[in-house]
This record gives structure tokens, sequence and C-alpha cells, in this order.
């Protein structure tokens, strides 16, 4: 009888999927409040079935600590749970842009930190559920300054946490730290030199190693340069970067893209004028080993601006978000799509819908199941509104608009995964709800290359790929990876999906 329910369970929300993926573009501009607290913040989002969860930050007045927070909400944007961790005498840091994580076992993890009522700071995992229940949490430091920034899950199923480690007030050191799947330390290393060098991104490579993003005082051209780290599977340097000019660069965000090389977002100083140097947005572009492919500047010259997370989409293009000034001197949230030669594709931005004058940062930006994007960050209005801060959440279309029709040259068809079907190209996929094992047939044209089934998670993760051709017509997927639940599978030719289709998993 449970597994009945489950299975009716699976297939209500199977096809609320259907109903929100080939539906309308859905809209909204919103800001949230935990518990009328004067000071909100959001660093982190997921798109997850029927909705998307974001992680952040709020004050606490009754016992004048921060929070750490988790808020659920539907596709509407409306709020469905809310889930809050305190501990007396603590704050709670949530991390930067991408800090919040999907796991393998349909849980979540979050890469921070915490600092205790005697001013020790201390880096730190938490790992939740699907409901947003701590699992458990784990803290890593000592009595000097340590401070984490970002996680990722490893191919291992264990963890790679990002951060800083201060010996001084004038040095401080990259920390990487390697957990196996309950947090415990397996190996962690610091790397730096003289000055100050923090490291705030990372992504496992496909050698199994790790790239890390950040920013350095000891090495470089100017006094602040961006700061590039390749170590191995046991954090051994391979090779590092820096970038910059005389001027104050920024710390980078980087990943690993998928023709081997990497992409990272930043920002260069240009020039200063007093105590402010004035900034402008930059994507590097990098070979395997670290050198440049392309390099390219966007946007006007400001001391406000400044680019977070990028994120590769499935049609090779790129997403990132930040902040610029606005005709007042203003932050307003920023979004900039480029394609994989580093053109601007759209620039957009954007503000809560208040009629006044407000301050407005996006921190991370993700895209949805229904062809858009999904950003969160935090607004900081103005008098005579409440002057606090609140979680800022927008939702977008594909053209990174914040209504239908801002953009009439920008097509809006491309999201996790590029819908581009042909009427003699088809794909299906038995049994479905399935147990052990799925058959996925397909049809192809006879002039097809480079055909490929690939099998991708509900957050648009790809999960698996098979090479096919005219001779197979069908492939066998045995499911002992992968766990319960919903999965896209596409047909892809010549890099296009020619056709897709969605699976249930119930074992």
């Amino acid at each position: 009888m449970k597994q009945f329910f489950f299975i009716i369970f699976l297939l209500i929300n199977f096809i609320c999927i259907t109903l929100i993926s080939n539906s309308q573009q859905i809209y909204f501009n919103k800001r949230y409040n935990y518990y009328n607290e004067w000071s909100n913040t959001s660093s982190s989002v997921l798109s997850v079935v029927n909705g998307y969860i974001v992680a952040g930050q709020s004050y606490d007045s009754a016992v004048t600590r921060y929070r750490l927070n988790l808020l659920f909400i539907d596709s509407f944007g409306n709020e469905v749970l809310k889930k809050s961790y305190i501990k007396p005498n603590t704050y709670y840091y949530p991390g930067i842009g991408g800090s919040f994580i999907p796991t393998n076992d349909g849980g979540y993890a979050l890469g921070g930190g915490l600092m205790d009522s005697t001013g020790n700071n201390n880096a730190m995992l938490f790992k939740f559920n699907n409901l947003g229940d701590t699992m458990w949490t784990k803290i890593y430091g000592d009595t000097n300054f340590y401070a984490g920034y970002q996680c990722k899950q490893t191919n291992d199923t264990g963890f790679i946490l990002v951060g800083v480690t201060t010996k001084t007030d004038a040095d401080g050191d990259v920390l990487l730290i390697k957990t196996d799947s309950l947090g415990n330390i397996e190996w962690q290393n610091a790397y730096g030199g003289s000055n100050i060098e923090k490291a705030f991104t990372v992504e496992q490579t496909q050698d199994r190693g790790f790239i890390l993003g950040g920013g350095t005082n000891s090495f470089g051209a100017g006094d602040y340069d961006t700061y590039i780290i390749k170590v191995d599977s046991l954090g051994n340097v391979q090779w590092s970067k820096t970038f910059g000019g005389i001027y104050s660069d920024n710390a980078a965000f980087i990943i690993p893209t998928s023709d081997g090389g990497y992409i990272l977002s930043t920002q260069i100083g240009r020039y200063k004028n007093g105590s402010k140097t004035y900034k402008q947005s930059r994507i590097i572009k990098l070979f395997n080993n670290g050198s440049v492919d392309w390099d390219k500047t966007y946007g006007p010259v400001n001391y406000l601006q400044g680019l977070g997370p990028i994120y590769e989409l499935s049609d090779g293009s790129f997403i990132t978000v930040g902040q610029k000034p606005d005709a007042n001197g203003m932050p307003v949230g920023l979004l900039l799509k480029i394609n994989s030669q580093g053109d601007s594709i759209w620039w957009r931005e954007h503000k809560i819908l208040l009629g006044i004058n407000s301050r407005n940062y996006l921190r991370d930006v993700k895209p949805t199941s229904n062809g858009g994007f999904i950003a969160v960050g935090f607004i900081n209005p103005l008098p005579p509104d409440t002057g606090r801060n609140d979680m800022w959440v927008i939702k977008l279309d594909s053209c990174g608009c914040a209504y239908a029709g801002c953009d009439t040259i920008c097509s809006s068809t491309v999201g996790i995964i590029e819908q581009v079907y042909q009427n003699n190209y088809s794909i299906t996929v038995y049994p479905n709800p399935a147990n052990e094992t799925i058959t996925i047939d397909y049809k192809l044209p006879e002039n097809a290359k480079d055909a490929v089934i690939c099998i991708y998670n509900i957050l648009g993760n790809e999960l698996k790929r098979y090479k096919v051709d005219n001779e197979q017509g069908k492939v066998n997927l045995y499911t002992t990876d992968l766990p319960n639940g919903f999965y896209f599978c596409t047909l892809n030719i010549n890099k296009k999906v020619a056709a897709k289709n969605k699976m249930i998993i119930i074992k």
C-alpha cells in the first residue's frame, strides 16, 4: 500500500512538471522577510520540482545573532515552507552564490561558516535531507580565522569545501578541505604567499582534481589580482595563474567547461579615484592548461559594478549575475548572457518594483525547467520604505526579461534543455515508470551524425551519455546508480536537442 501511494505521488508530480514545462512563461519579482527582521539576504538558489529553494541569512534581534535560512517557494513565488537554523551566541553565514547544492541522495548541502560569541570563526559544512532538515553539521578550524565560502559534492560522494584561513591580520591563505560523505576530513591544504589569498569557488575537474577561483595580494601585477589554482585529487598544486593590472581587481568565480577548459567571471581595475577603484566586468576563457583562450570585458566602468557566479548552459552559452549602478548611482541587479566565444547575447538590469530608490544586489542565478531563469539576492530599499534588507527572488524568461516581450528580437527557446524538435526525429521510453531497466527507442534520419542519448536529472545536470547510430535503434538503461525520481531523456544531434521525453524511476 505504501508503494502504491508513493507511485501516485510521483505520477501527480510528473503531471505537474509536464503542465508547468508546457505552460506559458511564469514571471515574478518578490521580496521576502524572515520573522519581520531588518536584515535578510539570499546567496544561492536551486530549481527543484514545482518550485525553488533559496538559501540565505537573517538577523534575529531576540538573540542578536544571524540565522541560516532555507526558503521553499512554488513556481509562482509563493512561500511553501521556511526552515531556520540558529544557535545561541552564534552567527551563521551561508557562503556565496552556488554554495547551496543538491546531493546524490536527494538532499542538499551548503558550505558556509560561523562565528561564536568570542569572535572565533570557523568553516562549516551543512547536510540537509530533501525537506531541509539537518542530517549533520561539521565545523572546521582552530583558534585562527577560518571561513567557508562554497562546497561541492565529489565523484566519490564526499565533499570539497573552499575558503580562507588567516594566520595573522596580514596573512591569509586559501583553504581547501576534502571530506568523506559524512563530512569527516580526509585531507586539507592551504595555499598562499606572504600576504592575503582567498578562494571563493571550487569545482571538481575531469581528472578528479579541483579548480579554485579567488584573489591574491601576494602574486600578480597589482595590489589585488584574480587568482586561479589547479590541484590534483589530493590537493597538490599543478598550476596557478593570476590575472590583473596595476589597479585592484576582484576575485574570480570559475567553472570547468564542456570543452575541457575553464571559464571565470571577475572584474578588472581600470583606474583609481581617491579611495575607490573603478572596475569593469571581465570574463576569461581558459584552455585546460590555464592559458588564455579569450579575454573580454563588458558594460560600463564603475566602482559599484561586479560579477558573481557563472554557469554553462546546455547550448554552450553562459549566464552570469551581479550588479551595476543605475542613473542615480543606486545598485541594480545585473544578468549577462554570452555565447561560447564571449560575445554578449543580452544584458539585463533589474530591481525590485517599489517605485522608490533602492539598492538591488543579485548573488546567484540558475536555469529553470520551463526555459527561463531564477535569480536571487537582496534589496535595501530607502525611506519611506522600511529601509531593511529583504531576500529578493526574481523569475525571468529565457531572454532575461521580467515581463513578456521586453525584447522582441531575443527568441525565448533556450533553457536547461534546448527545444529544437524535428518531425523526423523521435524518442520513446518504456516502461515508464520503470524499476531496474528502461528501454529508450529512437529513430534517426539516414544522414544524422554525432547523435547521442543524454539523461538529465530534474535540475538539468547531465548524468549519462550514450553515442548512438542507426544500427542500434535502442539503448538499455540500467537504473542501479539512479535514485527514485524524475528524469529527462534527450536525443541530441549535432549538439542540439532533436527530441526529448520524461521518465520516472521507482524501485
